[in-house]
């Protein structure tokens, strides 16, 4: 059973909400699902983990500073295992209306 990471950097929790229903998919998997914060205590080592998956929210056109760090620091590892990274942005929301944004 392969063990994969969920790390949501999430400001207003929708980041962290999509995150675990992601983690709810095949389950032949194992999710963790772990919150990516801009003090990054408590994270668990990667290394540790068959994947990866990290979101990150957009704000203003950019993703928050602490996730793209922290995937920065990290690239070595996450380039050696199979790994994901998912954006959300409730902008988009906005300019379609709720009931098409959820198709």
């Amino acid at each position: 059973m392969a063990r994969i990471v969920l790390m949501p950097g999430t400001t207003e929790g929708q980041t962290g909400r999509i995150a675990v229903f992601l983690g709810r998919g095949d389950p032949a998997l194992r999710y963790r699902n772990r919150h990516l914060r801009p003090d990054a205590i408590g994270l668990p080592r990667l290394q540790d983990y068959d994947g990866v998956i990290v979101g990150a929210s957009i704000h203003m056109g950019r993703h928050e500073r602490y996730v793209t760090d922290y995937v920065r620091r990290n690239r070595a590892v996450i380039d050696r295992r199979p790994s994901a990274f998912f954006s959300v942005s409730l902008a988009a929301q906005g300019d379609m209306g709720r009931r098409d944004a959820l198709r």
